[in-house]
């Protein structure tokens, strides 16, 4: 706000990514409010600043979150199964939720009669879902295009990503959102995965009109767990412990290599430092070389004492955080050269805003890498 204030034009949303670190979707949703609350205005160019005054108003939003909170545990409190021994009447439910001092139970709905829709699932069925779920195997784009007004971050790069700079398609073994392998990498990769306050924070009781129930909690929490939307529970000491990878992870990325329709096949296998996991990263490198018969050329160097920031925020300052943070060093530098036109499989742990990865492997095209193919064992989204 103080920006389109200072600013002697209008400024776009992508200019004003490079001095508010928030992503751009919600960065476009505040500049929203800030119109209706005639702080901002939209005119020719972008957005200006209108001089009114603006203050946050806490309460008011607190107000907003709580009423949201209070109707995803209605609907979480509605959709109990009918084993939960707190389920009750579909009908009668939704009328006391509406204030209906009428309400009763209406004899029709599945709580009161039964269920009318068959409740066994064939066992083929169950195993053909078992092996879908189990399947790993989920494309990664590569980045195209560097962020508008990066430049004023310090990046001194802007358009497309040159062709002898840039990453070709690669490929994770699940989003953290997928069910399967992806309930599997939130328990490996922790804190970094799905919050466990987001995902828990929302399974209170009762909503407003209904009586409370202290079990409405558990129930949503077990369902949850069946279907497997919700992350393994941290340790308790509140970090997840580093080790090399499993036979069973080892496997699936050799299923998702085997089934990548490369146009050729890698020749090596190079992995970025890890501050986190060092021990998980590395044996991915060296399992993978082992399990596919290539060489693991080892790690990119970090520079400037690696990269900073944190997840979260925008593409551009997302960028500048691990700008010139990845080096090949001289031992790394013969062997590419000596790998001739082989193409680099280029290892991590997981991918957000995939600009580690577009970075790292920039350096990697810059000492002579043919072309690098990115795996990451997982997907934010």
């Amino acid at each position: 706000l103080q920006a389109l204030r200072d600013a002697e034009k209008p400024w776009s949303t992508p200019r004003l990514e490079t001095v508010a670190n928030v992503r751009r979707t919600r960065l476009e949703l505040l500049l929203k409010v800030l119109a209706v609350d005639g702080a901002v205005e939209r005119v020719s160019g972008g957005w200006r600043g209108t001089g009114q005054e603006w203050a946050y108003d806490a309460d008011r939003y607190e107000r907003v979150a709580a009423t949201r909170e209070a109707e995803q545990q209605s609907m979480i409190a509605y959709a109990r199964p009918l084993d939960s021994p707190k389920a009750s009447c579909r009908m009668a439910f939704l009328q006391k939720s509406l204030d209906d001092p009428t309400a009763a139970a209406c004899g029709r709905c599945d709580v009161c009669a039964g269920p009318w829709y068959p409740t066994d699932i064939p066992a083929q069925a169950a195993e053909a879902a078992a092996a879908r779920l189990d399947r790993p195997g989920v494309e990664l784009g590569p980045r195209a295009q560097w962020p508008t007004g990066v430049d004023r971050l310090g990046v001194e790069v802007r358009g497309k990503i040159s062709d002898n700079e840039a990453l070709q398609n690669g490929r994770a073994v699940a989003r953290l959102t997928d069910l399967g392998w992806g309930q599997k990498l939130r328990a490996l990769l922790g804190d970094d995965g799905l919050g466990h306050d987001a995902a828990a924070g929302m399974l209170d009781d009762e909503p407003p009109g209904i009586e409370e129930d202290p079990d409405a909690a558990d129930d949503a929490r077990a369902d949850a767990g069946r279907s497997g939307r919700m992350a393994a529970a941290p340790p308790a000491s509140g970090r997840y412990p580093d080790g090399p990878p499993d036979d069973a992870l080892l496997r699936a990325c050799a299923q998702v290599l085997g089934a990548w329709d490369w146009d050729q096949r890698p020749g090596a296998i190079v992995s970025i430092p890890s501050r986190r996991r060092p021990q998980l990263i590395a044996g991915l490198g060296r399992g993978l070389g082992q399990l596919g018969r290539l060489l693991y050329l080892g790690e990119l160097d970090l520079a400037h004492g690696g990269p900073t920031g944190k997840p979260g925020g925008n593409s551009a300052f997302r960028l500048a955080a691990v700008w010139e943070r990845f080096v090949v060093g001289p031992e790394l530098s013969r062997r590419i050269a000596e790998l001739g036109d082989q193409p680099i499989l280029l290892v991590d742990d997981l991918a957000d805003s995939r600009w580690t990865i577009t970075v790292a492997g920039r350096e990697l095209r810059r000492a002579g890498a043919c072309s690098v193919l990115p795996f990451v064992l997982a997907l934010t989204a």
